[in-house]
C-alpha cells in the first residue's frame, strides 16, 4: 500500500510543464507540488505502515 501512495510522485514530474501552465506559475514552482506530496510522504508511508499493521491485507486493499 505505502508504496502505491509513494509512488506517485513520480506522476507529476511527466506533467509538470501542463500543470504549470494550468495553475499561470512557473515550472519551478509548479515543482514545489512535487516536494511538498514527497515530504507528506516521507512522513506519512511509516505512519500509515505503523496504523495498518494489524489490518488484514484483503481488508485493507477493499
Amino acid at each position: 500500500m505505502v508504496f502505491g501512495l509513494t509512488t506517485g510522485e513520480f506522476v507529476i514530474a511527466g506533467i509538470l510543464p501542463s500543470v504549470s501552465a494550468d495553475l499561470s506559475v512557473s515550472v519551478a514552482s509548479a515543482g514545489l507540488l512535487t516536494t511538498a506530496y514527497a515530504l507528506g510522504m516521507i512522513i506519512g508511508g511509516p505512519v500509515v505502515t505503523v496504523l495498518t499493521a494489524r489490518v488484514a491485507r484483503k481488508r485493507l486493499i477493499v
